[in-house]
């Protein structure tokens, strides 16, 4: 392969990769929106994007492609909702979060971990702004983790 070739090739795939992740057809249609349904719930749209708004669904779907242990503790936790009409989703992830269901942990950490990864959640929810410059740092203020000055 040429340069030309390669840098054509690597001009066409940037728009691939700056898109939001799409599934990997891993769940299928209603499993997913029962994913997306619950990571709302966990993270709800206020005046910031929610998790469905950033794609997290997307995100739990690629993890749980290649790990089975995930896939099962998934599709269990999905069968419970799919038992429930939507209006009761919020009572049943209450109270699995109540009962410390295995679910409920699952979700909720990668709810968390995919939504404080996109530019939604690090940026727009948390402020952050990369590295900045820091003219001076005078470390932890805490007096219990001040170094006792033994040179007395």
């Amino acid at each position: 392969m040429k340069r030309r070739e390669a840098l054509c090739a690597i001009v066409a795939a940037v728009p691939a990769l700056n898109a939001q992740p799409r599934p990997l057809t891993f769940f299928g249609a209603a499993d997913l929106q029962v994913l997306t349904r619950v990571a709302d719930l966990i993270i709800p749209r206020t005046d910031t994007p929610g998790a469905a708004d950033t794609g997290v669904q997307f995100h739990i779907d690629r993890a749980a492609s290649s790990d089975a242990k995930l896939t099962a503790v998934l599709r269990a936790g999905i069968a419970a909702f799919q038992k429930v009409d939507d209006s009761e989703y919020a009572r049943l992830l209450t109270s699995m979060m109540n009962a410390s269901d295995e679910f409920f942990t699952v979700m909720k950490g990668l709810t968390i971990d995919a939504y404080y990864s996109t530019r939604e959640g690090l940026v727009t929810e948390l402020g952050w702004h990369g590295n900045t410059y820091v003219k001076e740092f005078e470390g932890c203020t805490h007096p219990e983790h001040q170094v006792a000055d033994d040179a007395d």
